[in-house]
């Protein structure tokens, strides 16, 4: 279809959003976004949409698709309408699809089942895929992620707690996940920390091993008290599946997001489900990927541009014309 000739990609994640041409390896625009909920983004994305198709995407066609990635887990069909009347209200759209970042994640590890562990800014989702479908009465969310752990770190650290950049940045340099929490005895690390309006010096010792153990340990953090570990989420994620489908979950296990990148993460997390999930859950043992572009949070927009060029694309997308029609478009725009 020429008239879908070029197709624009709205990459939506919690701490980020990107916009580009699906036929280009790199997004044209990105753009920090911290917003849990599409209505607080519609806005910024009218401002993304309005620049792209006058300066940096430079669209000249009079139609044109709009892919946008989105997790379904949590997401309802109200805000599922009205993301799709507001995307078909924008000039110059033909068409649209909305698929799940779970699913596209996958595409991008060249895989079209498995269990999706996404550890973003503000949540953490596990999903599990079979064939391309999200299992959404097996998936697991906690309102808990990244960004939290940032927090828990500049509570720690002898800075102000506004100094949420440099709190991130000694999180992601310095911070490993313990092989074992209580026998662990970090090396102290001395660090300066410089702002243009001020300087500090910190010491890093058992902090460097307490905050990602909140992951394993939710009591360690007082907002997650309560909340299942990230092991228990897995597991009760997998045991919600189908008897058949649980080793093929275990066998595809996939880390995604920047949160899933502390050394040992893998490792520790491989041996608490070994242990979680004995027997036919795990026949053949717990097997952990990590997803491409997971370090700079681009796996669903890798997978994004993978489906907008296969054949079978268009057959996704919803026409304006069908927008008008559908009677339960919540359940149609998120496949």
């Amino acid at each position: 279809d020429k008239e879908r000739g070029k197709v624009i990609i709205i990459d939506r994640g919690d701490y980020e959003s990107r916009l580009g041409w699906a036929h280009e390896k790199e997004p044209r625009v990105v753009v920090r976004t911290r917003g849990r909920h599409w209505h607080q983004l519609l806005g910024a994305h009218e401002a993304y949409l309005q620049m792209a198709s006058v300066s940096q995407l430079r669209v000249v066609r009079p139609l044109y698709t709009i892919l946008i990635t989105d997790s379904s887990v949590g997401q309802t069909a109200l805000q599922t309408y009205d993301l799709g009347c507001y995307i078909f209200a924008l000039p110059r759209v033909r068409a649209a699809c909305v698929l799940d970042t779970a699913v596209l994640a996958l595409r991008a590890a060249e895989l079209s089942t498995g269990l999706v562990v996404d550890i973003g800014a503000s949540s953490t989702r596990v999903v599990p895929v079979f064939e391309k479908h999200v299992l959404t009465h097996a998936a697991r969310m906690c309102n808990f992620g990244g960004e939290d752990l940032t927090d828990y770190m500049l509570s720690l650290i002898p800075i102000p707690t506004h100094w949420t950049e440099e709190g991130r940045r000694i999180k992601e340099e310095h911070c490993y996940v313990a092989w074992d929490y209580k026998a662990e005895r970090p090396e102290m690390v001395q660090k300066k920390v410089e702002r243009s309006d001020a300087v500090r010096h910190v010491v890093l010792r058992q902090e460097v091993v307490m905050v990602p153990e909140v992951h394993f340990k939710p009591h360690l953090h007082h907002e997650r008290r309560g909340h299942p570990s990230l092991q228990a989420l897995i597991a009760d994620a997998v045991k919600a599946c189908d008897p058949q489908l649980r080793p093929l979950m275990c066998q595809n296990i996939l880390l995604v997001g920047r949160g899933t990148l502390f050394a040992g993460l893998r490792e520790r997390l491989a041996a608490e489900l070994e242990w979680l999930l004995p027997g036919a859950h795990a026949a053949q043992g717990v097997r952990i990927h990590e997803a491409p572009g997971r370090e700079v949070n681009m796996s669903a927009y890798y997978g994004a541009r993978e489906f907008a060029r296969s054949p079978g694309f268009g057959a996704m997308c919803m026409e304006c014309s069908d927008m008008s029609k559908a009677e339960d478009i919540g359940s149609m725009f998120i496949l």
